[in-house]
């Protein structure tokens, strides 16, 4: 009834070898391991005789959801995690699982620092039960994973938060792309076909996030209205090129309203006929072009109720610089240009490593002990920072000159 299967240090250590010969630069200590433990049963015990390798990491599949949820904005959250714990005295007993150790980490900024009188890389740390159901709990929040019901459908949809201060969600199938406005009265879907580009999928996600944007800043007059339908679609249809939508004319001398074609189709559905002149006016500095279009939308929506009115209000678009959408003139202002790639930043887990080495070097050289520090501050600073000139000489000696240099440039 029950088979056990003994895994042992030798098959990790095989699986390194592996993919030290696929590819040759990766040394031992730079790879992680993740092992996920899953079951049918009722019951499953875990234990490794051998727990040398710091690179291992033990999860079971919903724990590591839930990390993926939390720390989705996180780069390279779990080797940073591991790298963190590898340097603190950990209990030799981790039957109370991993995600208890997480928890504390990730809550506690990211950093097993405790409090200026304790080294925990010279105490031993236990953590009990508790810490992860908060961190569980916190996940399934943030998700706000939900079932709806598709308009006019026998079926349902399963949604996840997109913008939750918003109460904006997006569909987790692929039958299209959809933005969901959650309101106390109404769900009104914004649909399209799934993109069949990279610029296909930008210039859908632009609309969109576009009009999904501004009907939650309507939520005050949508939410005050009688709707005679609990769920309404905005059904955007792409027409024209692809590429003539990111090609820059000069804007019609047409209204806005006269270069997209916006119909209720049917009592449940709205539908926008898109091309490229009506996408190329959102070219300006103002979003009287987005103010315009969302008029628009609205007189749609009021048919939905019985009044078949729904008050437009001017106000929420007396900031002129508030716009979803705008453009930059790269040839005009060739400074406006994106950069490739992204602005470097020091990560959390690098500023704690160079703090701990400021720590002991105060430890050790400075004559200073553990606790807050109450006299000669100017001085202590004064330290501080002649140490780490003197490192950061140390680390600029490794780079060639002109690497240096050009790194600074492109920063």
């Amino acid at each position: 009834m029950f088979k056990t299967r003994h895994i042992y240090k030798k098959d990790f250590d095989g699986r390194i070898e592996l993919l030290k010969t696929k590819i040759p630069e990766v040394v031992k200590n730079k790879v992680y391991q993740l092992v996920l433990i899953n079951s049918f049963g009722r019951e499953m015990n875990c234990s490794f005789e051998d727990k040398s390798n710091t690179g291992l990491i033990i999860l079971n599949p919903f724990e590591l959801k839930c990390i993926s949820i939390n720390e989705s904005k996180h780069k390279f959250f779990l080797p940073r995690y591991l790298e963190s714990k590898n340097n603190i005295m950990q209990s030799p007993f981790m039957n109370l699982g991993e995600l208890n150790y997480l928890t504390f980490y990730a809550e506690n900024n990211y950093s097993f620092y405790a409090n200026d009188d304790v080294d925990l890389r010279k105490t031993t740390l236990y953590i009990g039960y508790g810490d992860s159901i908060d961190y569980i709990n916190k996940a399934l929040k943030k998700e706000d994973r939900q079932l709806i019901d598709y308009p006019h459908s026998d079926y349902l949809k399963e949604i996840i938060i997109y913008d939750g201060p918003r109460k904006i969600y997006y569909d987790t199938s692929k039958s299209n792309m959809s933005l969901i406005n959650r309101f106390k009265n109404v769900d009104v879907w914004n649909i399209c076909e799934c993109p069949e580009s990279l610029n296909d999928l930008n210039i859908k996600t632009s609309l969109l996030d576009l009009i999904s944007y501004w009907l939650s800043e309507f939520k005050f007059i949508i939410e005050n209205a009688r709707f005679e339908e609990s769920s309404i679609i905005i059904k955007n249809v792409i027409t024209g090129k692809e590429n003539e939508y990111l090609l820059i004319k000069e804007n019609s001398s047409d209204s806005f309203g006269d270069l997209l074609a916006v119909d209720k189709i049917n009592d449940y559905t709205i539908i926008i006929n898109w091309t490229p002149q009506a996408y190329h006016v959102f070219i300006g500095n103002e979003h009287n072009a987005e103010k315009e279009l969302l008029n628009i939308i609205i007189d749609k929506l009021a048919l939905f109720t019985p009044e078949k009115y729904l008050k437009f209000d001017d106000s929420i678009f007396d900031n002129k610089i508030k716009t979803k959408m705008y453009s930059l003139n790269i040839q005009k202002h060739p400074y406006y240009k994106p950069i490739i790639g992204h602005i470097r930043e020091v990560s959390i887990e690098c500023v704690e490593k160079i703090l701990n080495e400021i720590g002991d070097y105060l430890l050790t050289k400075g004559g200073l002990t553990l606790g807050i520090i109450s006299e000669n501050k100017d001085t202590i600073c004064r330290q501080i920072v002649s140490f780490l000139y003197e490192k950061l000489k140390l680390e600029i000696n490794k780079f060639s000159k002109s690497g240096f240099f050009e790194c600074i440039y492109y920063d």
